[in-house]
C-alpha cells in the first residue's frame, strides 16, 4: 500500500479503520474498502488517507442522512475534484440535513437528492441559487449551486467504478514494483525452485 499509494500505511489503515466502524462496515471487508477508496483517490486526485479522514470527520452526517460509505466516498471525492474544499461546504449541508429533519422529513437523503436535482435542472442561475440558499443557507448556497449544476454531485460514474474496484490496490502494487523488486522476486522464484534439487541431491549422496 505504502508504495502503490505513496502515503504511510499506518496512518491509512488507521483512519480507514476509524471510518469502517462510523459506518458500521465489517473489518473483512477492509480490502473491499480500500480497493474502493483507491479507484476515488485516482479519479479525484484525493489521497485515500485524505478520503478516509474526511469519512472520518465528517461521515456521521451523511449516515445520519442515510448515504452509505461508498456513496459519502463519492460525494467528498467529486467535491473536491471539482476544487470544492469538504471543509468549507459539509458545514452547510449538515444544516440542511438539520432543516429538512426539523421540517419533518422522514426520508432525508431522498429529500436531499431531489432538492440537488431541482437545483441542477433550474431554468437559471438565479433560480437555482434560490433554491439552494432555502436548502444550504447563504454561507454555503453558492459554492453549492456551482458544483452541482456543473456536475459535482452526479456519483453514478464514480460508484460504478467503486463498484468495479476488486483487485485495484494490489494491479496498482504490482505495477508499482521497481526492477530490483522484480530481480528479488525472480531470484527468491529461483531458489525455492531448486530446493527440491538440493534435497535429492542430498538423499542420493555422492555419486
Amino acid at each position: 500500500f505504502s508504495r502503490a499509494m505513496g502515503e504511510d500505511v499506518g496512518t491509512a489503515i488507521t483512519t480507514v479503520a476509524d471510518a469502517m466502524e462510523i459506518f458500521n462496515v465489517p473489518v473483512e471487508d477492509t480490502q473491499s474498502l480500500l480497493d474502493k477508496l483507491t479507484v476515488a483517490s485516482q479519479a479525484s486526485g484525493v489521497s485515500v488517507t485524505g478520503l478516509a479522514a474526511n469519512l472520518e470527520t465528517f461521515g456521521p452526517i451523511l449516515k445520519n442522512a442515510g448515504f452509505t460509505i461508498e456513496e459519502s466516498t463519492a460525494i467528498f471525492a467529486n467535491l473536491e475534484a471539482a476544487g470544492i474544499a469538504v471543509t468549507r461546504v459539509m458545514p452547510a449541508m449538515n444544516g440542511a440535513i438539520k432543516r429538512l429533519a426539523a421540517e419533518g422529513v422522514t426520508d432525508i437523503k431522498s429529500a436531499l437528492l431531489g432538492q440537488i436535482e431541482a437545483i441542477k435542472e433550474a431554468t437559471t442561475d438565479t433560480e437555482a441559487l434560490n433554491i439552494a440558499t432555502a436548502l444550504f443557507g447563504a454561507d454555503g448556497a453558492q459554492r453549492f449551486m456551482v458544483g452541482i449544476r456543473n456536475g459535482a454531485l452526479e456519483l453514478d460514474t464514480l460508484l460504478g467504478a467503486m463498484e468495479n474496484a476488486d483487485g485495484t490496490l494490489a494491479e496498482l502494487a504490482e505495477t508499482t514494483l521497481t526492477m530490483s523488486d522484480k530481480l528479488d522476486i525472480m531470484k527468491n522464484r529461483a531458489k525455492d525452485a531448486l530446493v527440491p534439487f538440493g534435497k535429492f541431491a542430498t538423499a542420493i549422496g555422492p555419486m
